[in-house]
């Protein structure tokens, strides 16, 4: 049968290694690498037999082949960790441009008029030359592209990962691989087509970049917000509190007075009611200072507040002085995300667990030489989190707050670390100053 070679394992065989060279240069896995070999070899075993068990029994639509191969797109998404949208991005995306080079060669080896085995040997050697000659290309020069792409798809609505789905679908039935015959238009079409696709790629990631970076830019100015807030609301009850202290240097002659008659008239048990009475009103207006750095105390002072409202013990030790080098905004994007996903870890334990009535967040910080150093611990239920990383009920990765923390730290030339086990959380940065020129009270650009 003419072109019957095109149904011969040898194809999909060089389809399914290339695509595996991709997707373990891109994803990252989630299985044993047993598990790996296992689901590989078994789906790849059933498919191949399936298809010439159909063509044995003169079944040659190719959609029954496509049906097959359901069977490694399953085995594809247990394997490899990430959303499914971004899974299904890459292995249709994959999957369209192996079919494109395989129709390529296929029609540039019937295009030679040569004989059927040396049209059969022309087809495999020169997709396999393409191959590697495109895998080589993917890893140097486009890998750490995609991967940059496909981070800020995760974040992005994944929407975006049916464009590779419908471009394969699209390009299969326009350009099918399996045909009677080869001609030049043909060939054009489809190196036309291909190049729009490539071309509306481009623009996709150029379109969830946009995306991406107006939320990062959302995301800024409302932690800018809500660090002008916070320091309004720290300096009004700074005003307050010095209102109140005026007042009660005020009348500390009257104080006097009455505790010297109460003691003059043997009443001991009024007076010491009364110089009770005196020591909590000193108590209410002593303003909370947990350190000589103005941002850093009206960020405390906002979240410790609320975690306390909500019966969270917070113990607070920060050596911080006025200037840290890092400006007000990024202190706030750093210590107000991490606090508030403390806050929200203690609120997600359950009020019949044991640890409830344990809660606690620890937030310790210090200056040593050009570099802040902090530590966010906190209390959290590890038999309600399934994997070891940033958690929070923002979606599986973090919320946009933790990646806007990843990009201050990295910003000032930093690291950070977490560790999660035995019912607590840990969070460390280290930032450096900036070197950037920018002033404390600066938005850092985009």
């Amino acid at each position: 049968m003419q072109w019957q070679w095109l149904y011969y394992p040898v194809i999909p065989i060089i389809t399914l290694t290339a695509q595996l060279i991709c997707f373990y240069q891109t994803l990252e896995t989630r299985r044993p690498l047993l598990i790996q070999i296992t689901c590989w070899l078994m789906s790849t075993v059933t498919v191949c037999s399936g298809w010439r068990l159909l063509m044995y029994l003169g079944v040659e639509n190719t959609l029954y082949y496509y049906l097959l191969i359901t069977l490694q797109v399953l085995c594809f998404l247990y394997l490899y960790s990430g959303s499914v949208a971004k899974k299904l991005f890459v292995y249709f995306a994959t999957w369209q441009i192996a079919t494109f080079v395989s129709t390529l060669c296929g029609d540039i080896a019937g295009l030679l008029s040569l004989g059927y085995n040396e049209g059969l040997v022309a087809r495999y050697i020169l997709y396999f030359i393409s191959c590697l000659i495109l895998l080589q290309l993917y890893i140097f020069s486009a890998r750490d592209f995609v991967r940059k792409y496909l981070a800020m798809l995760a974040r992005n609505n994944h929407i975006f990962a049916l464009y590779p789905v419908l471009a394969f679908v699209v390009f299969s039935v326009l350009f099918s691989p399996i045909e009677a015959g080869a001609a030049v238009d043909k060939v054009i079409y489809m190196l036309l087509f291909e190049a729009m696709i490539i071309f509306t790629y481009y623009l996709l990631f150029r379109q969830i970049e946009a995306i991406y970076n107006r939320t990062l830019i959302e995301s800024r100015l409302a932690s800018t917000e809500q660090m002008v807030l916070l320091q309004k609301r720290y300096y009004a009850q700074l005003e307050s509190n010095t209102i109140q202290q005026r007042s009660m240097m005020h009348d500390t002659r009257h104080h006097l007075v009455t505790i010297a008659s109460l003691g003059k008239n043997g009443e001991f048990a009024e007076l010491l009611r009364y110089a009770y009475e005196l020591i909590e009103k000193c108590d209410a207006t002593v303003s909370r200072c947990f350190c000589q750095n103005s941002a850093a105390n009206a960020i405390l002072s906002g979240y410790i507040e609320r975690a306390e409202q909500r019966n969270i013990s917070v113990s607070v030790d920060m050596e911080l002085p006025e200037n840290i080098g890092i400006n007000r905004y990024d202190l706030c994007t750093v210590l107000g995300n991490c606090i508030e996903n403390a806050i929200e870890a203690c609120q997600r334990i359950s009020p019949h667990s044991p640890l409830y009535p344990k809660r606690y967040i620890d937030i310790r910080g210090r200056r040593d030489g050009d570099r802040l150093i902090l530590r966010i611990k906190n209390a959290c239920d590890t038999a309600g989190s399934g994997h070891l990383s940033l958690v929070s009920s923002k979606g599986a990765v973090g919320g946009i707050g933790l990646q806007n923390v990843l990009s201050v730290v990295e910003r000032h030339r930093g690291s950070m670390s977490t560790e999660f086990g035995d019912n607590c959380f840990t969070f460390c940065a280290v930032m450096c100053d900036s070197e950037d020129g920018e002033e404390p009270g600066e938005i850092p650009a985009s």
